[in-house]
């Protein structure tokens, strides 16, 4: 009978400790999110039949997760043509094939912003709210304004009971006109001084789970370390409340900082720069010099994070940076991969060759760690 009553004790005890364990795990609120790189239009990219087919190779990522965040880095007008460097344009059927894909969340402040004038910024805010409104379609934007009277524009996205906020700016343009409807914020001690006073104030009026700024660098391009003075000012950036700065514009991937806390928890993060998603600059790869510079405008990151919302608070319990590459393949479409070890097998000797080169040296892109 002792024996009968102990065996129901720990039967008990059992099914009372799954219970408790069930219960912290529907606690635990989790967002899945994920940041690319800058998704650019050379005439190599659309010239393309079918542009859905860039992103085959990482749809198991970008529409896994809950938010998915790019740099557009051309204006989307349907009135005019597409164009390729150095005044960008693409159409709504270019734009809709990322957003297929599973980009949701789009900064559209950067140097090109203004490549067709006002203009093609009132198209580019009329083509994007378009499928904003559409039910069928989930986007987000932030970088452009529908009128002059607001000084910078940002999203408060509500999914999964959680709240994200989220806005970006460019810090320089290409050219300096029809520029009032763009958040611009120049490099410069006084703008920057404003632009951290409305953050702190935004985060103050917008309580959310989770802050998010896109910038687009002042940096110059194609250089994959990072000055002190742009680390000086992300981390501004991070004390006026924000939880992730997502930088932009050098074109190739640069490392990445996370911060924790006393009890090892990530709670803040910094990608100075994705690189590009998908582009034309790597137009074919240099299979006698594999390192060098503009080598690295063709391959880049996805960073995913997995965020948790529980009793400890928001923090990231995973992050990790997937590498894909733009392969040209033998038709002469631009698509994405993943550098793996998979792919590179599957190549000829020489792009074999190279392939394995270049995920060795993106390998060696990687962070650091800080405590808060």
């Amino acid at each position: 009978m002792r024996f009968t009553k102990f065996v129901l004790v720990v039967i008990f005890s059992f099914f009372i400790t799954i219970s408790i364990y069930s219960n912290e795990i529907e606690k635990a609120n989790y967002l899945d999110i994920t940041f690319a790189g800058d998704i650019m239009a050379h005439n190599e990219n659309f010239r393309m039949k079918d542009y859905n087919k860039i992103y085959t190779d990482i749809l198991n990522i970008t529409q896994n997760d809950d938010l998915t965040f790019c740099n557009l880095e051309t204006p989307v007008d349907n009135t005019i043509r597409y164009e390729t460097y150095p005044t960008f344009n693409v159409q709504s059927p270019y734009l809709e094939a990322a957003v297929n894909a599973g980009f949701e969340v789009f900064t559209l402040a950067n140097n090109h912003t203004n490549d067709q004038n006002e203009s093609g910024i009132k198209e580019t805010y009329k083509n994007l709210d378009i499928l904003r409104q559409n039910p069928e379609y989930t986007v987000y934007f932030s970088g452009i304004k529908e009128t002059k009277d607001v000084k910078f524009s940002y999203e408060l996205i509500e999914i999964k009971g959680w709240k994200v906020l989220y806005c970006g700016m460019t810090e320089f343009l290409n050219a300096y006109h029809d520029i009032s409807l763009i958040d611009y914020v120049p490099a410069t001690t006084k703008y920057r001084k404003e632009y951290l006073d409305f953050l702190t104030q935004l985060r103050s009026e917008n309580p959310c789970d989770i802050f998010i700024v896109a910038i687009h660098t002042s940096e110059p391009e194609y250089v994959r370390t990072v000055s002190e003075e742009r680390k000086k000012f992300f981390r501004q950036v991070l004390d006026a409340g924000v939880d992730i700065v997502w930088g932009n514009h050098p074109h190739v991937t640069q490392e990445w900082e996370i911060f924790k806390d006393d009890s090892g928890k990530v709670r803040k993060m910094i990608m100075y720069s994705t690189g590009n998603t998908i582009s034309g600059q790597r137009d074919w790869p240099d299979y006698e010099n594999p390192e060098g510079k503009y080598e690295y405008t063709g391959d880049s990151i996805l960073m995913e994070i997995s965020l948790v919302n529980d009793k400890n608070g928001v923090y990231m319990d995973f992050y990790n940076p997937t590498i894909i590459t733009t392969h040209v393949e033998s038709n002469g479409d631009y698509v994405i991969k993943k550098l793996t070890e998979g792919f590179i097998n599957r190549q000829s000797e020489k792009d074999r060759t190279y392939y394995t080169k270049r995920l060795e040296l993106m390998k060696q892109i990687k962070g650091i760690e800080n405590e808060l």
